[in-house]
């Protein structure tokens, strides 16, 4: 798909297809050159299978994740 703009907006966008899905991002600049180079970098990061790369981490328990809302959101 390559760059655009929203209607009514200044910031570039982007759109490509990764493992056969339409993925829409903002490349958060209103310089086309850069916007150009960004769109570039995920291509060669799509190409070399770094795209999305998942980081390991430790297996979470819904309880952890839980603990850990009511800590940071729901007192809130």
């Amino acid at each position: 798909m390559g760059l655009y703009r929203r209607p009514a907006g200044k910031v570039w966008w982007m759109g490509f297809m990764y493992g056969g899905r339409q993925v829409r991002r903002s490349t958060g600049t209103v310089d086309r050159r850069l916007a150009e180079k960004i769109l570039g970098k995920i291509h060669v990061e799509i190409v070399e299978g770094r795209y999305f790369d998942l980081q390991q981490g430790e297996p979470k328990t819904f309880d952890e994740l839980m603990d850990r809302y009511l800590i940071e959101h729901a007192s809130k």
